[in-house]
């Protein structure tokens, strides 16, 4: 007697071969050891030693840590509150990267289903069978690509997986809400979905763009127009009250004393910042890939002049995009996924211009994107099976050569001080890890 239908025993073939490309990755550096941000807000963070679950603890956690992300925080006290280890943490990080992946094929086999009714989509991409098998190498490309590392391997991280694993939750949910046959049934799906939002910006502030996603999804995938004037004055609104938050958080933006540059530097450098996050998608070498980046930053249009090529390079990008939209409908939801999901990192919040881990929700509609982009070109789904798998593999092998860096300080620290010789944070890192490896004399030497 057959308990599951072949659709469902297949689905549930491609989800594990997704969770186990993700526990392959990641499988080397569950004892890595931490690293910079992973002392103070996890293993020398008070408010994190629970004896119980209670709403203390929960307080504590939420007020006493370094930043306000009560849903993070609280992650990591309830694993110590069990006693977990770096083995347990680092492999709850590798099960919600998995989880990520899993809904990551979820949207991408909706996305499918959906675009297959409307123009601009690969031929062929209605078929259950195709949808499903490029669904899951969507769910591959996310979970093996290397510039996911830093939100996986680097401990503290967590804090950005953990909020795309609810932020991809509530976009899935209100979807869900959007096929219910009844409003009470929508409202239920849709209060969920509501939910799952705000606990993924307890987790980290990215979330805040998820009604954009919405946006972006139905116009992409469902016929909504993303700017009727309701919908426009109402996600305008939400961008001010946004900005008016972040002014209030950041105290006036008086963060940029801690920085090396100020609001105008940064705006100035955000187009090469972009352009370089793009190039790391494009060709994640592990030799490109730093924990440290260090990009010079732009004082006006030709200062550096790549400046000014990137910003007429971004913007002859968004109106081929735009003017291509129906022809090319998961090319332009890719990019506009792109740039609303780094917008809030990569303009005016005083941050630092580059850390990798700022891509982990952006790599969702690469993902999504890639699969039906390559069938659409090739125009065969075995070619285009072939293909995928063939960077899948490549980009796993990239994951296992850069993770191997991560399982050792002084080989991840003398790698960032190679390729930013100027960071005086790298080299003092350095310098530190020698000392704890017992090299006091290469520490000295390394330290400036």
């Amino acid at each position: 007697m057959k308990l599951r239908s072949p659709a469902i025993a297949t689905r549930i073939a491609v989800a594990a071969v997704v969770a186990a490309a993700a526990a392959l990755c990641y499988a080397r550096v569950l004892d890595a050891p931490l690293v910079l941000d992973d002392l103070r807000n996890v293993s020398e963070n008070p408010a994190l030693r629970w004896q119980r679950i209670g709403p203390d603890e929960l307080r504590r956690t939420a007020l006493e840590s370094p930043t306000w992300r009560p849903v993070a925080y609280a992650s990591f006290g309830v694993q110590s509150l069990f006693g977990a280890g770096v083995h347990g943490l680092r492999l709850a990080n590798v099960a919600i990267h998995a989880a990520c992946g899993l809904l990551v094929s979820a949207l991408a086999l909706g996305s499918y289903r959906r675009a297959s009714r409307r123009t601009g989509a690969a031929p062929g991409l209605g078929d259950p069978g195709t949808a499903l098998a490029l669904a899951g190498l969507a769910g591959l490309l996310f979970v093996v690509h290397p510039v996911q590392i830093q939100a996986v391997t680097y401990l503290v991280q967590r804090m950005t997986s953990l909020a795309t694993l609810f932020y991809l939750a509530a976009l899935w949910l209100w979807l869900r809400g959007g096929e219910s046959a009844t409003t009470a049934a929508k409202l239920r799906w849709r209060g969920a979905a509501l939910m799952s939002g705000l606990v993924a910006c307890g987790a980290k502030e990215i979330a805040v763009t998820l009604p954009f996603a919405i946006a972006l999804y139905e116009a992409a995938f469902l016929g909504i127009p993303a700017w009727s004037w309701r919908r426009a004055l109402a996600l305008v609104g939400f961008a001010l009250a946004l900005v008016a938050l972040v002014l209030l958080a950041t105290d006036g933006l008086s963060d940029y004393a801690a920085q090396p540059f100020g609001l105008a530097e940064r705006l100035w450098s955000a187009p090469r910042a972009l352009a370089f996050y793009a190039s790391l998608i494009a060709l994640p070498l592990p030799s490109r890939l730093n924990l440290l980046h260090d990009l010079p930053t732009s004082t006006g249009w030709l200062d550096p002049p790549s400046t000014a090529l990137a910003a007429i390079a971004w913007l002859a990008v968004v109106v081929v995009a735009w003017l291509a939209r129906r022809r090319a409908r998961f090319a332009t939801f890719a990019l506009a996924w792109l740039l609303i999901h780094l917008a809030l990192e990569s303009s005016f919040i005083p941050l630092a211009l580059v850390f990798e881990h700022r891509l982990y929700l952006p790599m969702v509609g690469i993902a999504i994107a890639l699969p039906p982009l390559a069938l659409q070109a090739l125009g065969d789904p075995r070619r285009t099976y072939a293909l995928g798998l063939g960077v899948v593999v490549a980009l796993a092998v990239a994951t296992l050569a850069r993770n191997e860096t991560w399982r050792d300080p002084v080989a991840l620290w003398s790698d960032s001080v190679a390729k930013s010789p100027a960071s005086a944070r790298a080299h003092d890192e350095l310098g530190l890890a020698l000392q704890h490896a017992g090299q006091p004399a290469a520490a000295r030497a390394a330290r400036p």
